[in-house]
């Protein structure tokens, strides 16, 4: 584009040079609510790594941590985070955090003991967050039921964002997802008192 600056021919033997950046996979944490409450970029993959580390960043203060978090990637996260000693009380995140899979995921992976005991959304500890049981005897997570919601609301600009700059890429994400709380926000009902 013109406005783009000029492509800078580092190698004669590569033919096709792109000048956008191109992210694999960007990672939202969500609440229940459906407010956006964190995102980060994964240039090549969503790895349990890569999850750790954002689980850390956004959450570092072990006090301020989530009661819940729904990942599909929850089995493999725990046991990457056993490995690291990031897993067990007293400052492991089982000490204030139980990692969740949703249903379709925890139906249709290899089930082993740790995913069973720990990720198993129809374990029923807290009923507040899962719908009531359905025809077929599944539960549906609540906060990932938002952050479906919100990887909707997303896709149309997926597009767009494929053709950006890093820095501009960052600042219109943080610009969408401040309008899109802005509006959750307004439309939310609130709680009686």
């Amino acid at each position: 584009m013109p406005w783009e600056p000029p492509i800078e021919r580092w190698c004669p033997d590569i033919k096709h040079y792109w000048q956008a950046r191109h992210i694999k996979t960007i990672e939202f944490a969500v609440g229940a609510c459906g407010i956006p409450l964190a995102w980060t970029k994964f240039p090549i993959a969503e790895g349990e790594h890569e999850i750790i580390a954002f689980m850390n960043d956004v959450w570092p203060n072990l006090n301020n941590r989530p009661h819940y978090i729904v990942i599909d990637k929850a089995c493999r996260v725990m046991a990457s985070l056993g490995v690291i000693g990031q897993l067990l009380p007293p400052h492991g995140w089982l000490a204030t955090t139980q990692l969740k899979v949703e249903t379709w995921h925890y139906t249709s992976h290899g089930i082993d003991d740790l995913c069973v005991e720990y990720c198993n959304p129809g374990d029923k500890i807290d009923p507040n967050l899962v719908d009531a049981d359905n025809d077929a005897g599944y539960r549906r997570l609540h906060n990932y039921v938002a952050a479906e919601h919100h990887n909707a609301w997303t896709q149309p600009y997926e597009a767009t964002f494929t053709k950006m700059r890093p820095l501009n890429h960052a600042l219109f994400m943080n610009i969408l997802l401040t309008l899109r709380a802005n509006n959750l926000m307004r439309k939310s009902v609130p709680l009686p008192i």
